[in-house]
């Protein structure tokens, strides 16, 4: 199919070029599409190929420009304030769920304001529940990210730690 749009678009410039030299209007659409249907090129590729010619430059990419990488994106960095007010088993899960893009780079900034106004000397995942609960404003969403067995496992670890 890649070679017959070539030979469509190399068509539709030789019959472009051929009308600015003659002066004539390049406006017949119908007669180019029943030319190039009698040639034997079927419409999806005189549709691909129009829409290569016709397309603004700055919208067709460059087949060698690398494609952007979500994973090598910006990693945030807890301040020290937030090393110290957060605790680490909390700030883990955290970073957990954001590489896992279960959270946003939003929704974890507003987490950490939550948790930097909170009236508590330290933040655990008791705590983070709570906030999750609170920045996530899809419910579900809310339900599914604080019922999460890394919750669990955590939530009952601190519980043995604190009996």
């Amino acid at each position: 199919m890649e070679n017959k749009v070539r030979e469509i678009i190399a068509f539709l410039i030789e019959h472009i070029l051929d009308k600015d030299r003659d002066g004539g209007e390049t406006g017949e659409d119908r007669a180019i599409l029943d030319t190039l249907l009698a040639k034997g090129y079927t419409l999806p590729e005189i549709a691909m190929a129009f829409a290569l010619i016709f397309t603004p430059e700055e919208k067709i990419e460059p087949a060698n420009q690398p494609m952007p990488r979500d994973d090598l994106a910006a990693r945030r960095v807890f301040t020290d304030l937030e090393r110290v007010k957060v605790r680490l088993d909390a700030r883990s899960l955290l970073i957990q769920l954001a590489q896992e893009g279960l959270i946003g780079a939003l929704e974890m900034e507003e987490i950490m304001l939550e948790a930097s106004m909170m009236q508590v000397v330290e933040v655990g995942v008791m705590e983070l529940k709570s906030i999750l609960q609170k920045v996530i404003v899809d419910e579900p969403r809310a339900l599914f990210l604080t019922s999460m067995p890394q919750f669990s496992s955590l939530l009952e670890r601190v519980s043995a730690v604190n009996n």
